[in-house]
């Protein structure tokens, strides 16, 4: 959308990168992404999908709440008689530690960061959570040392490798020739830190 003197006007859509509409939103400041209570994770530059967090249980309310700081998604389910938050690795999209929470009275929202190692979220009955140091959270992802790829099961052409730093916005192309099946995107110059989100494409 674009806001000028006369108003606000489209200038493009893109559908259905989320499938509903009943779903709630969250923009981590940290790496530019859009995180969705369905799971979805959206960029909004690109106006693509970049991946889908899984739920064994699809039942009830769920609340997000993203920290690329700490390398992890949470998700508040609503699933009765015991609540659940769920961890996930922002990288890997893989569920990395659990926590029933029991005794919530009313419909549960707003789950909020706190702290270093908090988490918050309140209920329709004037309930209040608060969750520290009960529930693990990594405050220091491994560094990655490098970043490239290779090809593997098909012919090696020449061919355009795109290093792209999701987290930064920053990426490089560079061209390489028959026979190379292997790469190295910090080499051809993108800066990578530790925690830092990398897509690549051929």
């Amino acid at each position: 959308m674009s806001v000028d003197t006369s108003g606000v006007s489209v200038i493009d859509i893109k559908e259905k990168l989320t499938h509903a509409f009943s779903r709630d939103i969250k923009f981590d400041n940290g790496n530019g992404l859009i995180y969705v209570t369905s799971g979805a994770v959206i960029d909004p530059e690109s106006r693509t999908l970049v991946g889908t967090f899984t739920f064994s249980d699809t039942l009830g309310t769920r609340l997000v709440e993203p920290d690329s700081t700490l390398n992890r998604v949470f998700f508040l389910i609503e699933s009765r008689p015991i609540h659940k938050l769920l961890a996930f690795d922002s990288h890997t999209f893989v569920p990395v530690e659990s926590l029933d929470i029991p005794n919530v009275s009313g419909s549960v929202s707003s789950l909020i960061r706190w702290g270093t190692d908090g988490l918050a979220f309140r209920t329709s009955n004037n309930q209040v959570f608060l969750i520290n140091a009960n529930f693990p959270i990594n405050t220091n992802p491994s560094p990655s040392t490098e970043m490239g790829g290779s090809i593997t099961g098909m012919s090696s052409t020449k061919g355009t490798v795109i290093c792209q730093n999701i987290t930064t916005r920053k990426r490089v192309r560079f061209k390489v020739l028959a026979g190379v099946r292997s790469w190295n995107c910090k080499q051809a110059g993108l800066v990578v830190n530790p925690g830092d989100i990398v897509r690549q494409s051929i």
